[in-house]
Protein backbone atom coordinates (compact mmCIF):
# COMPACT_ATOMS: atom_id res chain seq x y z
CA UNK A 1 0.00 0.00 0.00
CA UNK A 2 2.94 2.45 1.08
CA UNK A 3 4.40 1.84 -2.07
CA UNK A 4 1.54 2.49 -4.21
CA UNK A 5 0.84 5.49 -2.61
CA UNK A 6 4.61 6.68 -3.72
CA UNK A 7 4.83 5.99 -7.03
CA UNK A 8 1.16 5.15 -8.67
CA UNK A 9 -0.55 8.24 -6.51
CA UNK A 10 2.44 10.20 -6.12
CA UNK A 11 1.82 10.73 -2.28
CA UNK A 12 4.54 11.41 0.24
CA UNK A 13 2.93 11.92 3.25
CA UNK A 14 4.88 12.25 6.81
CA UNK A 15 3.14 9.35 8.15
CA UNK A 16 4.45 6.84 5.28
CA UNK A 17 8.11 8.74 5.20
CA UNK A 18 9.12 8.27 8.57
CA UNK A 19 11.53 5.90 8.00
CA UNK A 20 13.21 7.09 4.47
CA UNK A 21 16.68 7.65 5.01
CA UNK A 22 16.11 10.25 2.56
CA UNK A 23 12.95 12.77 2.57
CA UNK A 24 11.65 12.76 -0.59
CA UNK A 25 11.29 16.19 -0.69
CA UNK A 26 14.73 17.06 -0.68
CA UNK A 27 15.34 15.13 -3.02
CA UNK A 28 12.75 16.28 -5.65
CA UNK A 29 14.79 19.77 -4.44
CA UNK A 30 18.34 18.74 -5.22
CA UNK A 31 17.53 18.02 -9.06
CA UNK A 32 19.34 20.00 -10.96
CA UNK A 33 19.77 22.49 -8.38
CA UNK A 34 22.13 25.44 -9.04
CA UNK A 35 24.80 25.41 -6.25
CA UNK A 36 26.73 29.01 -5.94
CA UNK A 37 30.52 28.47 -7.13
CA UNK A 38 33.10 29.12 -4.93
CA UNK A 39 36.72 30.31 -5.22
CA UNK A 40 37.65 27.06 -3.73
CA UNK A 41 36.37 24.06 -4.56
CA UNK A 42 36.90 19.68 -3.80
CA UNK A 43 36.52 17.55 -6.98
CA UNK A 44 36.22 14.06 -6.49
CA UNK A 45 35.45 10.85 -8.54
CA UNK A 46 33.05 8.04 -6.76
CA UNK A 47 32.96 4.61 -7.44
CA UNK A 48 30.48 2.00 -6.33
CA UNK A 49 31.43 -1.18 -8.75
CA UNK A 50 29.75 -4.44 -10.12
CA UNK A 51 31.02 -7.81 -11.77
CA UNK A 52 30.58 -9.43 -14.77
CA UNK A 53 26.21 -9.56 -13.81
CA UNK A 54 23.48 -7.22 -13.74
CA UNK A 55 24.52 -4.68 -11.67
CA UNK A 56 25.77 -1.40 -12.71
CA UNK A 57 29.21 0.05 -12.11
CA UNK A 58 28.70 3.73 -11.01
CA UNK A 59 31.13 6.52 -11.24
CA UNK A 60 30.46 9.90 -10.01
CA UNK A 61 32.02 12.96 -10.62
CA UNK A 62 31.18 15.60 -7.66
CA UNK A 63 32.18 18.83 -7.86
CA UNK A 64 31.38 19.35 -4.25
CA UNK A 65 28.02 18.80 -3.68
CA UNK A 66 27.24 18.70 -7.34
CA UNK A 67 27.26 15.40 -9.61
CA UNK A 68 28.93 16.81 -12.70
CA UNK A 69 29.29 13.70 -14.92
CA UNK A 70 28.68 10.16 -14.45
CA UNK A 71 30.20 7.23 -16.27
CA UNK A 72 27.68 3.82 -15.99
CA UNK A 73 27.96 0.12 -17.25
CA UNK A 74 27.45 -3.36 -16.75
CA UNK A 75 29.92 -6.60 -17.42
CA UNK A 76 33.08 -5.02 -17.34
CA UNK A 77 36.25 -6.69 -15.82
CA UNK A 78 37.73 -5.39 -12.89
CA UNK A 79 40.60 -4.23 -14.77
CA UNK A 80 38.55 -2.36 -17.16
CA UNK A 81 37.35 -0.31 -14.23
CA UNK A 82 40.45 0.21 -13.43
CA UNK A 83 41.52 2.03 -16.52
CA UNK A 84 38.44 4.15 -17.17
CA UNK A 85 38.22 5.30 -13.36
CA UNK A 86 41.54 6.59 -14.12
CA UNK A 87 40.80 7.90 -17.14
CA UNK A 88 37.55 10.06 -15.89
CA UNK A 89 39.66 11.03 -13.01
CA UNK A 90 42.33 12.22 -14.99
CA UNK A 91 39.54 14.37 -17.59
CA UNK A 92 37.58 15.77 -14.69
CA UNK A 93 40.46 16.86 -13.04
CA UNK A 94 39.34 14.90 -9.60
CA UNK A 95 41.73 14.68 -6.52
CA UNK A 96 40.42 11.69 -5.22
CA UNK A 97 38.97 8.29 -5.62
CA UNK A 98 35.76 7.13 -3.15
CA UNK A 99 35.92 3.71 -3.95
CA UNK A 100 33.51 0.52 -2.35
CA UNK A 101 36.07 -1.58 -1.26
CA UNK A 102 33.90 -4.54 -0.56
CA UNK A 103 33.81 -7.62 -3.02
CA UNK A 104 35.07 -6.76 -6.24
CA UNK A 105 36.26 -3.45 -5.15
CA UNK A 106 39.06 -4.93 -3.13
CA UNK A 107 40.88 -6.18 -6.06
CA UNK A 108 40.50 -2.93 -7.64
CA UNK A 109 41.59 -0.97 -4.60
CA UNK A 110 44.69 -2.54 -4.82
CA UNK A 111 45.40 -2.31 -8.16
CA UNK A 112 44.30 1.33 -8.59
CA UNK A 113 47.13 1.50 -4.94
CA UNK A 114 49.90 -0.13 -7.09
CA UNK A 115 49.21 2.54 -9.75
CA UNK A 116 49.88 5.27 -7.21
CA UNK A 117 46.08 6.86 -7.55
CA UNK A 118 44.81 8.29 -4.69
CA UNK A 119 41.89 6.27 -2.79
CA UNK A 120 39.43 6.52 -0.16
CA UNK A 121 38.51 2.64 0.40
CA UNK A 122 34.94 2.78 1.58
CA UNK A 123 34.27 0.13 3.34
CA UNK A 124 30.50 -0.06 4.92
CA UNK A 125 31.11 -3.26 7.53
CA UNK A 126 33.66 -1.48 9.49
CA UNK A 127 32.44 0.28 12.85
CA UNK A 128 31.03 3.55 13.13
CA UNK A 129 32.68 6.63 13.82
CA UNK A 130 30.28 7.56 16.35
CA UNK A 131 29.83 5.19 19.08
CA UNK A 132 26.02 3.38 19.80
CA UNK A 133 24.71 5.67 16.94
CA UNK A 134 25.06 3.66 13.89
CA UNK A 135 25.41 0.20 13.56
CA UNK A 136 28.04 0.44 11.00
CA UNK A 137 29.60 2.68 8.44
CA UNK A 138 26.85 2.11 6.21
CA UNK A 139 24.39 3.82 8.32
CA UNK A 140 26.61 7.04 9.75
CA UNK A 141 27.81 7.47 5.42
CA UNK A 142 23.69 7.44 4.61
CA UNK A 143 23.07 9.74 7.33
CA UNK A 144 26.22 11.98 6.56
CA UNK A 145 24.14 12.27 3.05
CA UNK A 146 20.82 12.65 4.01
CA UNK A 147 22.11 15.43 6.27
CA UNK A 148 23.27 17.10 2.57
CA UNK A 149 20.13 16.87 0.71
CA UNK A 150 18.36 18.42 4.08
CA UNK A 151 20.62 20.99 3.86
CA UNK A 152 20.56 22.26 0.67
CA UNK A 153 24.07 21.29 -0.33
CA UNK A 154 23.81 18.85 -3.11
CA UNK A 155 22.73 18.52 -6.67
CA UNK A 156 21.49 15.54 -8.48
CA UNK A 157 20.79 14.95 -12.36
CA UNK A 158 17.46 14.34 -13.54
CA UNK A 159 17.87 10.67 -13.70
CA UNK A 160 14.74 8.35 -12.48
CA UNK A 161 17.27 5.56 -11.35
CA UNK A 162 18.96 7.47 -9.18
CA UNK A 163 15.68 9.48 -7.50
CA UNK A 164 13.58 5.84 -6.77
CA UNK A 165 16.88 4.09 -5.44
CA UNK A 166 17.16 7.62 -2.73
CA UNK A 167 13.31 7.66 -2.23
CA UNK A 168 12.74 4.05 -1.23
CA UNK A 169 15.78 3.07 0.61
CA UNK A 170 14.73 2.58 4.82
CA UNK A 171 15.86 2.96 8.15
CA UNK A 172 15.65 0.07 11.10
CA UNK A 173 16.16 0.58 14.60
CA UNK A 174 18.18 -1.84 16.48
CA UNK A 175 20.03 -2.25 19.96
CA UNK A 176 23.11 -1.74 18.36
CA UNK A 177 22.27 1.51 16.83
CA UNK A 178 20.90 2.78 13.98
CA UNK A 179 20.93 0.63 10.53
CA UNK A 180 20.31 0.85 6.87
CA UNK A 181 17.97 -1.81 5.48
CA UNK A 182 19.82 -4.16 3.80
CA UNK A 183 20.51 -4.41 0.55
CA UNK A 184 18.99 -7.42 -0.11
CA UNK A 185 15.56 -5.92 1.55
CA UNK A 186 15.94 -3.16 -1.04
CA UNK A 187 16.65 -4.91 -3.94
CA UNK A 188 13.66 -7.16 -3.59
CA UNK A 189 11.61 -3.81 -3.13
CA UNK A 190 12.84 -2.40 -6.45
CA UNK A 191 14.12 -5.04 -8.16
CA UNK A 192 17.53 -4.33 -8.66
CA UNK A 193 20.78 -2.79 -6.80
CA UNK A 194 20.83 0.59 -5.41
CA UNK A 195 23.97 1.03 -7.16
CA UNK A 196 24.01 4.72 -8.21
CA UNK A 197 22.49 5.40 -4.71
CA UNK A 198 25.27 3.67 -2.97
CA UNK A 199 27.66 5.78 -5.35
CA UNK A 200 25.98 9.40 -4.61
CA UNK A 201 26.39 8.60 -0.81
CA UNK A 202 29.88 7.28 -1.29
CA UNK A 203 30.74 10.79 -3.16
CA UNK A 204 29.01 13.24 -0.31
CA UNK A 205 31.17 11.20 2.22
CA UNK A 206 34.20 11.84 -0.14
CA UNK A 207 34.25 15.07 -0.09
CA UNK A 208 35.28 15.32 3.83
CA UNK A 209 38.78 13.70 2.33
CA UNK A 210 39.17 15.67 -0.12
CA UNK A 211 41.68 18.44 -0.68
CA UNK A 212 40.16 21.84 -2.22
CA UNK A 213 41.03 23.02 -5.64
CA UNK A 214 40.92 26.39 -7.01
CA UNK A 215 38.49 26.68 -9.43
CA UNK A 216 40.68 28.32 -11.88
CA UNK A 217 42.77 24.79 -11.81
CA UNK A 218 39.69 23.11 -14.17
CA UNK A 219 37.43 26.25 -15.98
CA UNK A 220 35.26 24.48 -18.83
CA UNK A 221 34.84 21.68 -16.84
CA UNK A 222 31.17 22.44 -17.70
CA UNK A 223 31.78 22.00 -20.84
CA UNK A 224 33.50 18.53 -21.31
CA UNK A 225 32.36 16.03 -23.93
CA UNK A 226 30.57 12.79 -22.32
CA UNK A 227 31.82 10.45 -21.10
CA UNK A 228 31.22 7.70 -23.31
CA UNK A 229 32.99 9.98 -26.49
CA UNK A 230 35.95 10.33 -24.56
CA UNK A 231 36.38 6.90 -23.60
CA UNK A 232 36.21 5.32 -27.20
CA UNK A 233 39.42 7.83 -28.27
CA UNK A 234 41.56 6.90 -25.40
CA UNK A 235 43.23 3.61 -24.69
CA UNK A 236 44.43 2.90 -21.23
Amino acid sequence: PSLYKRFVLNSWDDDICVNNVFNPEDIDKAVKKYLVPKPFVKNIISCDPASMGDDETVSYNFIDGRIADSDIYEKKHPMETVGRLIVFKNRTGANLIGLDCIGIGEGIDYRLMELKQPVLPIDYRRKSTIERAYKNMRAEIYDYGSEMFRNGETSIPDDDILIEELKTILWKDGSDGRQVESKDEIKKRIQRSQNRADACVNGLWTLKYAEPIYMNQFTGILHRQPAEIYYRKCSY
